[in-house]
């Protein structure tokens, strides 16, 4: 830390050196070192320099000491990035302070930006210290507020704003999710008001739990306690027993008759539960109550402040059962639609979840877009029809992103899209329809895809078929495919002069000629023809 000699005019009209100690300025603790300047100034009377000062106070001998010794301040203080700022604007310590702030980026919409996302995305982790946590929002607070003092309205964060972002910082602490609830309802509603509440409910949390290990300890301690007293107790009545045989000092008997140490270990004992108990009673009291205590005649349901919204995972929005969803993180597809299902069998099994344990009655095959998926398990009291991504990998099948949909790809060819929504990616189940119809007596011209009519004699002489067919000469499909009664053309257009047309072709050979060729050009004339 560098010692920084400063000379201004005091009241004697003399210059004494003053020697203080400041931080280097760097592009990333403009907050920081801003703050302990100015407090330094403010101490020192030199305030008024941060503020434009007019023609006449310039000229003074007492304001242009301040100026020179405040750029010496800067001079002193700074990191050497920054001299040129300081050369170029060697004559005002106002312009000097101003550019300084510019170049460490004090109005930059991207500095401000990434303090904002900072304190947005601070997260508190179960288990580690609160009070670190607090200490370390306020400081991220403190700076974008420093940040956005020049700012008149824009960018701005209010105190309810960030009281709200510390309360969503503490999402992953489950225990403090009913406090969490109730902490809206403060009034008033700001980030010091929420921060102390929270730093109070901490601090219970810990003494409760000390509290307990204490009594867990004098749990262990008690059986030998009371062997230890049974002990005590009979030498203690051997002793007295003795005693009472002796006559006192000078043979007279002793005026306090001795006391038992059994009433001594109780009576310590019950001093203790009361030491304790009323720990416990003060403890409760400094804990956060935000409701009032209800009236014996008044419901729960009543009061608007007795109860308390927290997150329940186990619970899904009803949904239909011809939609299923894609899960990279099921590791068989389960369906909650019987008829879904191919060739189902009866089971009885039960598969653990992240919320609760599922009972499986079927198990069967699902025909996904021609593709036979087993096994596929019936869960009746699934919330939804998943469809594993691992079953689809072992299947031969691919899985892609784009633009919000999930392609399911089987020889470079889409087989399914699942479409987003919110954030699972969903797809209709398509309801197989089967149509029979039951023709008595076929047509095998037809039947069998219009054969020569020799065929169908053979097959019907040895048996293979019955009944009737339509003959070729009869069939109008067969009269325009096979062109009986349509002969082609034989007059062709032909050139009437050589090299108005040619026909070019390329012609391989096997094997090569002696010279390696193994293709020929072809020209023929039309004319030639």
């Amino acid at each position: 830390m560098p010692e920084i000699p400063i000379n201004h005019e005091d009241s004697s009209s003399e210059e004494e050196l003053i020697k203080t100690k400041l931080i280097k300025l760097t592009r990333t603790n403009w907050v920081q070192w801003s703050c302990q300047v100015e407090n330094y100034f403010i101490s020192k009377g030199m305030d008024d320099l941060f503020s434009a000062p007019t023609d006449e106070v310039k000229n003074t001998n007492k304001f242009r000491k301040k100026n020179s010794c405040a750029i010496a301040l800067l001079w002193s203080s700074i990191s050497p990035e920054f001299e040129g700022i300081l050369l170029n604007n060697k004559t005002s310590f106002l312009k000097c302070w101003d550019a300084l702030g510019s170049a460490c980026g004090k109005n930059s919409i991207i500095t401000l930006s990434r303090t904002l996302q900072k304190l947005i995305n601070l997260c508190y982790e179960p288990g580690s210290s609160q009070e670190s946590h607090i200490n370390e929002y306020h400081k991220l607070h403190a700076h974008y507020q420093s940040l956005t003092a020049s700012r008149t309205s824009s960018m701005q964060l209010t105190s309810d704003m960030a009281a709200i972002f510390f309360l969503h910082s503490l999402d992953n602490d489950k225990e403090l999710s009913g406090l969490c609830q109730t902490m809206y309802d403060l009034k008033p509603f700001e980030l010091n008001a929420i921060t102390d509440r929270v730093a109070v409910e901490h601090s219970r949390r810990q003494n409760d739990t000390s509290l307990i290990l204490l009594a867990d300890k004098n749990k262990q301690k008690e059986p030998l306690k009371q062997t230890n007293q049974q002990d005590n107790a009979t030498s203690g009545q051997r002793r007295n027993t003795n005693r009472s045989k002796k006559k006192g000092f000078l043979n007279k008997k002793p005026s306090n008759p001795p006391q038992s140490l059994e009433s001594d270990s109780n009576k310590r004992l019950e001093n203790l539960e009361k030491l304790m108990n009323k720990l416990q009673s003060t403890l409760k009291i400094s804990s956060v109550n935000v409701t009032d205590t209800p009236n014996s005649n008044d419901h729960l349901a009543s009061d608007s402040d007795a109860f308390m919204i927290d997150y329940c995972h186990s619970l899904v929005k009803p949904t239909q059962s011809n939609i299923i969803y894609l899960d990279s993180g099921a590791g068989r597809t389960v369906v909650k639609d019987l008829s879904l299902l191919q060739n189902p069998v009866r089971v009885n099994k039960q598969i653990n979840t992240f919320s609760l344990p599922v009972t499986i009655k079927y198990e069967g095959t699902l025909i996904f877009k021609g593709i036979h998926i087993h096994p596929v398990y019936y869960v009746p009291d699934g919330p939804v029809n998943l469809l594993s991504v691992s079953q689809l990998c072992d299947h031969g099948l691919k899985i892609s992103t784009k633009s919000n949909m999930m392609l399911v790809k089987q020889h470079n060819k889409i087989v399914a899209i699942f479409h987003r929504e919110g954030n699972l990616f969903a797809m209709k189940i398509p309801t197989p329809t089967i149509y029979s119809i039951t023709v008595n007596n076929p047509d095998w011209h037809i039947t069998l895809g219009h054969p020569n009519d020799n065929y169908l004699e053979k097959m019907i002489k040895t048996g293979i078929i019955t009944g009737n067919y339509t003959k070729s000469s009869e069939c109008e499909i067969c009269k325009i495919a096979k062109i009986k009664n349509h002969p082609h053309l034989t007059h062709l257009p032909q050139t009437k002069s050589p090299f108005f047309k040619l026909h070019v072709d390329t012609l391989q050979i096997s094997p090569a000629n002696k010279k390696g060729h193994c293709y020929i050009l072809v020209i023929v004339d039309d004319y030639s023809r």
